[in-house]
C-alpha cells in the first residue's frame, strides 16, 4: 500500500485493461496463488521503528522505493519524510532482517490534521467518518529491493503486523488506503477492501494511478473464516492472520487505556525534520502548533527550529477508549470517553445532555478511579468529522497527570502485566507442546 498524498485530477475511468475478467473471479485467482511461509524468528523481526538508526532506515527504504517507482525525484538525505511522521497519530513499522531494516509501512490515525489521502480524497473519507468510523490508513508499505523476490516474506508479515495492531492496539473500525489500480485486486481478494469513488492520476507522480480503498476491521476475521476455509494452510491467509501465533510480530507494551504510541524526541524532530529535511521549514503554523502542542508536556521543545517557536495550539487530543460515567444530580448517562487531555476530554455518547451542564466525569485508568468535576462546553452531532456523536467537557481544574498516566503509564501495573503476560504464554505453549506429543 502507497500513499499519495498530492497533486491530482480526477479521471472517470483506469486504463487497466482487465475488464473481461470479472472482479470475483480475479481475486479468487489471488487467493488460490497465494502462497504463505511464515518466517524464522532467528531471521526476522517486525515492530515499531523506534531509534534514530531504525527509522532512518525505514524512511530511506521507502525513498528508494519511490524513487524506483517514479513517484518521487531524488532527495539528498535519501529519506522520505512527512509532517504526518512527525506525530504520534503515526506508527512507522518495521521489518529485519538478521537486523537490518529491509521492509516498512505506516498506519496513521483519523486526527484534526486529517490524512494524506484527504488532499485526494476527503469526500470519500468524509463518508466514513459521518458514519463514525474509527479511521486509520494504511500507507508507505516498502520493500527493500533485495527482498521483492521472495514471495512476500517481508510483505505479509508487515500486514499482518498491521491489521492485529490497528484492531487491537489502535482500536480502527475502518482502515482506508490509496494504492494504484492494478493492486486493487490483491487488497479485496485478500483482505476485503472495497474501491471507493473514482480513480486519481497524480500529476507530481508523473501519470502514477491511484484509487481509494476501504475495509471494516469489524466484519474482517469472519469474512475471512468464510472465504478461505476451503483453501490449504498454505494459502489460508484467514490462519495467517488471526490463528497463527506469529513469533516474529512484537506489539508495543504500554497502557490499554491509549491508542497512540509515542516514539519521536527532540533529538529525532531535529533530525529527521529539520536537519535532513525542510518538512518543518515548510509546514504551516497550525501544523507546527500541533506538533508543539503534541510533545510540550514532556519535553523542552526550545531547541528544535520552527516548532519551539510556534504557538500551541490547543491542548493535544490524546486518542484513548475508556468506559466512562457522566453524571448530574439528577442523571447518569453512560458512554465512552474518545480523547483525552489534561484540561478535558471528548465524551461519546448517544444520549442527549444540556448544553453547559455540570457534574463528576467517573472512570477507571488503570487501578485508578477518577471523579473529575466537569462542565459540557460544546456537542457534537455530525459537524466535526474527526468525533463521533458527544460531548466535550472542560475539566474544572487541570489535571496534567492524566497524561503522564495515558502516555507512560502506572510502571508498576504495566510490570505486573508483562509478568501475567509471560506466564499466561508459557502456559499454552506448554499445553500445545503436551497436544502435540
Amino acid at each position: 500500500m502507497l500513499s499519495l498524498a498530492t497533486g491530482s485530477h480526477r479521471m472517470s475511468e483506469a486504463p487497466i485493461g482487465r475488464k473481461e475478467i470479472p472482479m470475483p473471479v480475479r481475486e479468487a485467482g489471488m487467493r488460490r496463488t497465494l502462497r504463505i511461509t511464515p518466517v524464522s524468528k532467528d531471521d526476522y523481526w517486525i515492530g515499531i521503528a523506534r531509534t534514530q538508526e531504525d527509522l532512518r532506515a525505514a524512511f530511506s527504504v521507502l525513498h528508494d522505493s519511490y524513487v524506483g517507482q517514479g513517484i518521487m525525484d531524488p532527495h539528498p538525505s535519501g529519506l522520505r519524510c512527512n509532517l504526518y511522521q512527525a506525530l504520534p497519530y503515526t506508527t512507522t513499522v518495521i521489518a529485519k532482517y538478521r537486523g537490518r531494516v529491509v521492509g516498512t509501512l505506516a498506519l496513521i490515525k483519523d486526527s484534526p490534521l486529517g490524512f494524506p489521502s484527504d488532499k485526494s480524497f476527503k469526500k470519500e473519507n468524509d463518508f466514513y467518518r459521518q458514519k463514525n468510523y474509527r479511521m486509520a490508513e494504511a500507507s508507505a508499505l516498502a520493500v527493500h529491493k533485495d527482498f521483492r523476490g521472495y514471495g512476500h516474506q517481508v510483505s505479509l508479515p508487515l500486514m499482518k503486523y498491521l491489521i492485529l495492531y490497528a484492531i487491537r492496539h489502535m482500536d480502527v473500525t475502518m482502515l482506508i488506503a490509496t494504492v494504484h489500480p492494478r493492486s486493487r485486486d490483491f487488497y479485496g481478494g485478500l483482505l476485503n477492501f472495497h474501491q471507493n469513488g473514482e480513480i486519481v492520476k497524480y500529476t507530481f507522480a508523473k501519470g502514477a494511478l491511484a484509487t481509494h480503498l476501504t475495509m471494516d476491521t469489524r466484519s474482517l476475521e469472519s469474512w475471512m473464516e468464510k472465504t478461505y476455509r476451503d483453501l490449504p494452510v498454505s494459502s489460508n491467509f484467514h490462519w495467517y492472520i488471526f490463528e497463527f501465533d506469529d513469533p516474529v510480530l512484537n506489539f508495543p507494551e504500554r497502557p490499554k487505556e491509549t491508542a497512540l504510541d509515542f516514539v519521536m524526541t527532540p533529538e529525532l524532530l531535529r533530525y529527521f525534520f529539520v536537519e535532513q529535511t525542510d518538512v518543518f521549514k515548510a509546514a504551516a503554523p497550525n501544523e507546527l502548533g500541533s506538533v508543539h502542542a503534541a510533545y510540550s508536556p514532556f519535553f523542552d521543545l526550545s531547541r528544535v527550529p520552527f516548532v519551539g517557536q510556534a504557538l500551541p495550539n490547543k491542548d493535544f487530543r490524546y486518542m484513548t477508549r475508556i468506559p466512562a460515567v457522566w453524571m448530574t444530580e439528577s442523571r447518569v448517562v453512560l458512554g465512552t470517553i474518545y480523547d483525552l487531555t489534561g484540561g478535558g476530554a471528548f465524551f461519546s455518547t448517544e444520549e442527549n445532555v444540556p448544553d453547559g451542564g455540570k457534574g463528576e466525569l467517573v472512570f477507571n485508568m488503570g487501578s485508578r478511579l477518577f471523579r473529575i468535576s466537569s462542565q459540557i462546553a460544546w456537542a457534537n452531532g455530525l459537524s466535526r468529522l474527526h468525533y463521533p456523536r458527544g460531548y466535550g467537557m472542560r475539566f474544572l481544574g487541570s489535571r496534567p497527570e492524566l497524561v503522564n498516566l495515558l502516555v507512560i503509564g502506572d510502571q508498576d501495573e504495566l510490570h505486573e502485566a508483562r509478568q501475567a503476560e509471560v506466564i499466561s504464554l508459557d502456559v499454552a505453549r506448554e499445553a500445545r507442546r503436551k497436544k502435540i506429543a
